[in-house]
């Protein structure tokens, strides 16, 4: 099985655009063994600039290994003497182990599926839910994820994203042109997102920009979150985290809000007012960004701080609201 593991390795990475040298005897993860149905490979990125987080190492290497596999996985036809390459990969790449060298350049082991589901990294032994790629609808966060607990969700993790990598390489047959789309997100609108119990940090603008979603909802028990009316909120109430993008009409926040948090209306373009009670004190960043159907936001006296781009190429609001961000806010 070693022998295999080395020939995936180098078959993914021989076929133009060679970041890394196949393995050798001195590497920590030599003897480990690929899992069935799944590619292995190694991604890496320098980073020597002071600070440099290893998790952003993992995320450049493992968009790196990405390429590496759609490219080694992509269809090949012959038209007028040259290669065409094209694919379309859908799936996941999760980091195993995590290798720093001494000069700054960090090596990534990961193990890629292709296969539908959520991605995830590892941080002190619990998951963080990274993206999720496969069908749309109604969607859970799991529990656990290969055996780890999940206890975190990312940032934007519903985005849809079509990369497209071009190159063309000269061999002894000839020019060959690699044409590949790598897909990642829902392959068709979420609708509804299901949070368990267990979730103990949704980050700011996890399902941002998700044009399809119109409920959020959250397990009985939680004790960080609640859902009210398909909105999720902290669960004292205080913070509302993400409005659903789909959801239509008028919006009166809660009273006992005392946050709007960063990105929680993010390009909820089927809004068309809110209104913010006395109790909301803060609005947070990209707050109500590029709400493109929003006319009417129906302050009280209890704002005082408002976040950079809090209302930003939301251009449909009406002239009174304005007036009122441009007076009271100084927003233009």
């Amino acid at each position: 099985m070693k022998t295999f593991c080395l020939m995936v390795i180098v078959s993914i990475f021989s076929a133009g655009h060679l970041i890394a040298q196949s393995v050798d005897a001195s590497s920590p993860w030599v003897d480990r063994v690929p899992p069935v149905g799944a590619f292995w490979g190694i991604g890496s990125a320098n980073f020597s600039i002071i600070g440099a987080s290893i998790r952003a190492a993992q995320q450049q290497a493992q968009r790196d290994l990405l390429t590496k596999v759609a490219h080694a996985k992509g269809t090949a036809t012959e038209e007028s003497g040259r290669t065409i390459i094209t694919a379309t990969l859908y799936g996941q790449a999760r980091v195993i182990e995590t290798y720093q060298e001494p000069g700054g350049t960090v090596w990534v082991l990961m193990e890629y599926k292709p296969l539908t589901g959520f991605s995830y990294l590892l941080e002190n032994g619990v998951a963080i839910i990274t993206g999720y790629t496969g069908p749309g609808g109604d969607i859970t966060i799991p529990c656990e994820i290969d055996g780890h607990p999940v206890r975190i969700i990312d940032r934007n993790i519903l985005s849809v994203s079509r990369s497209l990598m071009t190159s063309s390489n000269m061999s002894e047959r000839g020019r060959v042109d690699l044409d590949v789309t790598i897909h990642r997100g829902p392959t068709t609108p979420v609708t509804s997102v299901n949070i368990p119990i267990g979730i103990t940090e949704i980050r700011a603008g996890a399902f941002r920009g998700s044009s399809g979603l119109n409920s959020i909802n959250v397990a009985a028990g939680n004790e960080n979150f609640s859902s009210r009316g398909g909105v999720l909120f902290h669960k004292t109430g205080g913070t509302l985290i993400a409005f659903p993008a789909s959801k239509k009409g008028e919006y009166i926040i809660p009273d006992g809000v005392i946050a709007i948090g960063d990105y929680a209306f993010y390009r909820s373009n089927e809004l068309t007012s809110v209104t913010i009670p006395s109790s909301v004190k803060s609005i947070g960043t990209r707050a109500f960004f590029s709400c493109e159907r929003l006319i009417s936001v129906i302050f009280s006296d209890g704002v005082i701080d408002i976040g950079d781009f809090a209302f930003a190429r939301s251009d449909n609001l009406s002239p009174e609201t304005r007036e009122i961000l441009r007076i009271r806010f100084g927003l233009e």
